[in-house]
């Protein structure tokens, strides 16, 4: 933890879990 490659793949993992919530909720996803 708090490497750059993991602080990196955490970053994608957050993005991908907003999306599919965002999604979930029917917001506009871009």
């Amino acid at each position: 933890m708090g490497t750059a490659l993991t602080r990196s793949s955490s970053d994608k993992v957050i993005a991908g879990v907003c999306a599919g919530i965002a999604n979930h909720l029917g917001w506009p996803v871009t």
